[in-house]
């Protein structure tokens, strides 16, 4: 449906969908280990290496941003539609 309007444009629609969905859940998910490494220091209390803690924590945050890249790029991709398209539906 994509590449009746243009060749190759469903590519690129969904090169930039990845690229936009990456460039916020990357952000994110610094923000989120920033947030991780002010506490993991807690975790020492409780006589746990803070080391492996952020590591394992870490981890299980970027696969989860692995996981929502995933999610939101298809969504997004079958959630688009053309501008024409949006306009006839109107």
């Amino acid at each position: 449906e994509l590449d009746a309007a243009k060749a190759g444009f469903a590519g690129e629609v969904e090169r930039y969908l990845i690229l936009t969905q990456t460039d916020t859940l990357w952000k994110q998910h610094l923000k989120d280990m920033d947030y991780l490494k002010e506490f993991v220091g807690l975790r020492a209390y409780k006589q746990g290496d803070p080391f492996q803690e952020y590591q394992q924590e870490g981890y299980e945050l970027f696969l989860e941003m692995q996981a929502a890249l995933r999610r939101n790029s298809v969504y997004s991709l079958f959630q688009y539609k053309l501008k024409d398209e949006a306009n006839k539906a109107k």
